[in-house]
């Protein structure tokens, strides 16, 4: 049981770590091309 939550309680972080890494590369990306069109 304890195993379960802890394999639960890693595979949510890791979701959450990717849905934030996602959302800073949609920053990224339209930062970029703001940049680049003013430029």
């Amino acid at each position: 049981m304890s195993i379960v939550a802890q394999s639960e309680g890693r595979f949510g972080n890791d979701m959450s770590s990717l849905c934030v890494g996602h959302l800073l590369g949609i920053k990224f990306f339209f930062w970029c091309a703001v940049l680049r069109n003013r430029g």
